[in-house]
């Protein structure tokens, strides 16, 4: 047997293992590992990293001494701003400098690339899959939903990870001559990796839960996901805007941009850097008051755990949603499991100041957090139309403890989530409380309390009239529910902002922000508008009632 021949048998086998293990991984790879594609892949490539050292080049001294002589890489200067010059006449230059500032760019650009880049290309190819229905052929393929999707996030970005695989030679050459351990750069592969599959996770949520505004999803997703690293690249390279000491350090945190100080650190150049995000700023970020990041360990074991928990509940939605694409993306107990755990992340970023002022715009910017949460919990636990049609005409027929109302409000796949919402948000108001109790706002406890019971009614308000539309037979519906929504929370605060606080502070009783008025209000007036809210809940949920037992007619007793 000839070499080649032996190199064609090994080549073979391994095309064999790769289809046993992961067939959906292999379809991607064929599709899309053609000739043009990888040579596309290999030039754009090359032209960024050139792109990279030809720009930090220019940036050096140039060798016509009357042309320039200023530059952020010379070791030293004379009394005029000029370089020194060594004994052979030469620019003294800081090269360790000049690799290091390569080093940062090529790892932004690495990293804004996989994550916008494969972002998009993930949520793109899930959308084609639907759109020619290839995707409902792969649901019923005997390969598990965890099998299909790894596939699909390994496969669909293979073109991306070969250019970045290019890059590999410049990075690790930029990193040594910079005075970077093997163990750091490992460290920060590591991180990459990690934090690419989270997004990546995101993205396969976020292409599964719904079938509205297809054509927009992936441009939507990949745009939001790159302003998200542009704003903390800005906080890196100006650190007065990096740690704020609320909920944002949170996301701040979910970054691997982060990571870069730590190589500007190791690298003994921190003079060069006095502008930059330090590790010193990062230790100034707590988790109920607590500073983590003074020990790497306790920090690297913090962003781990936080890390394993949210991939854990994303993924039990992504495969939830692959599984059975018409019930909701969570089950309602995974629900109750998730508020939690968000509420005591959030609370955790919100308790890092003892002073009072601070810490009540903390307050504010958690409830905030917690409307946006709680929009989207929405609509993950909100049944389809039909699905809600079959739950309340055939309910009689199920099992026994699913006809029991209250457990199948609470529990049911099938039934209309309102009630879960309900639940998820006195989880949230119960463990907040505690801490209002506690630390010591400028405003009394007692306002701040009345501030957060207003803005968890003002959300399940709105979480009703979503459930109201969504029951109607208008075909938009999912539209009409998320614009009626999204209007009810921007008008109110905008008008009255335009009007001025001064002049309509007790209408801020009725936004999502409440606790804006608190302090001005009287006792009577917050009683007052409490009362309203809830007297509106319960008409908007009768009429919910209404809704839900027209719609469990069946089509012969309507005729009839």
């Amino acid at each position: 047997m000839t070499k080649q021949h032996k190199l064609l048998v090994k080549a073979t086998k391994s095309v064999g293992n790769l289809s046993e293990l992961n067939p959906q991984l292999l379809r991607e790879i064929k599709g899309r590992l053609k000739g043009i594609n990888i040579i596309i892949a290999v030039c754009l490539s090359l032209v960024v990293q050139l792109f990279i050292v030809i720009k930090h080049l220019g940036r050096l001294p140039d060798l016509n001494y009357q042309i320039k002589q200023y530059s952020r890489y010379c070791f030293s200067y004379t009394k005029s701003r000029k370089c020194h010059t060594n004994l052979l006449g030469h620019w003294d230059i800081n090269w360790q400098l000049f690799w290091l500032d390569t080093f940062i760019a090529l790892s932004i650009v690495i990293i804004i690339a996989l994550l916008v880049g494969g972002v998009y290309l993930l949520i793109s190819d899930l959308i084609k899959e639907q759109q020619r229905g290839t995707l409902s052929f792969i649901q019923f393929s005997p390969q598990s939903a965890r099998s299909i999707l790894t596939g699909k996030i390994l496969g669909v970005p293979i073109l991306l990870y070969l250019a970045v695989l290019l890059t590999f030679p410049l990075h690790s050459i930029a990193a040594f001559q910079a005075g970077i351990s093997l163990s750091l750069i490992v460290g920060f592969d590591i991180t990459v990796i990690a934090f690419c599959w989270l997004f990546y996770s995101l993205a396969l949520l976020f292409s599964l839960i719904s079938t509205n505004f297809v054509g927009f999803k992936p441009w939507l997703a990949s745009g939001l996901v790159g302003l998200f690293l542009l704003l903390i690249r800005k906080s890196f390279y100006y650190n007065y805007h990096a740690v704020s000491n609320n909920i944002f350090d949170w996301a701040f945190l979910s970054n691997p941009i982060t990571i870069l100080p730590y190589f500007i650190k190791q690298s003994n150049l921190l003079s060069f850097y006095k502008y930059y995000l330090s590790v010193e700023h990062l230790r100034d970020i707590s988790f109920y008051g607590q500073h983590l990041w003074n020990s790497s360990s306790a920090a690297i074991g913090f962003i781990l755990i936080n890390y394993y928990v949210w991939q854990y509940w994303i993924w039990q939605g992504i495969k939830r949603s692959f599984d059975n694409p018409n019930n909701t993306t969570f089950s309602k107990k995974q629900s109750y499991w998730i508020t939690g755990c968000f509420i005591f992340y959030a609370l955790g970023f919100t308790l890092q100041t003892t002073k009072s002022g601070e810490l009540f715009n903390n307050f504010l910017w958690l409830q905030c957090f917690l409307l946006c949460f709680f929009l989207g919990l929405m609509a993950l636990l909100s049944p389809k139309y039909q699905t809600l049609q079959d739950w309340a005409r055939y309910r009689h027929q199920s099992k026994k403890s699913q006809r029991i109302l209250s457990y199948d409000l609470l529990f049911g796949a099938k039934s209309p989530g309102i009630v879960a919402i309900a639940i998820n948000l006195a989880i949230a108001t119960i463990y907040t409380i505690p801490a209002l109790l506690i630390f010591d706002f400028t405003k009394s406890s007692q306002q701040v309390i009345w501030g957060l019971i207003l803005g968890v009614s003002i959300i399940l308000l709105y979480g009703l009239i979503a459930q109201f539309i969504l029951l109607t037979k208008n075909t938009k519906r999912a539209t009409w529910s998320l614009i009626t929504v999204l209007a009810l929370v921007i008008i109110p605060p905008l008008f009255l902002g335009i009007a001025g606080v001064e002049d309509s502070s007790n209408a801020f009783l009725i936004t999502f922000l409440p606790t804006l008025a608190i302090e001005s209000a009287q006792f009577s007036t917050i009683i007052t508008v409490v009362l309203g809210q809830w007297l509106t809940i319960c008409l908007t949920g009768f009429a919910i009632t209404k809704q839900l037992r027209q719609l469990g007619k069946s089509e012969t007793t309507l005729i009839s």
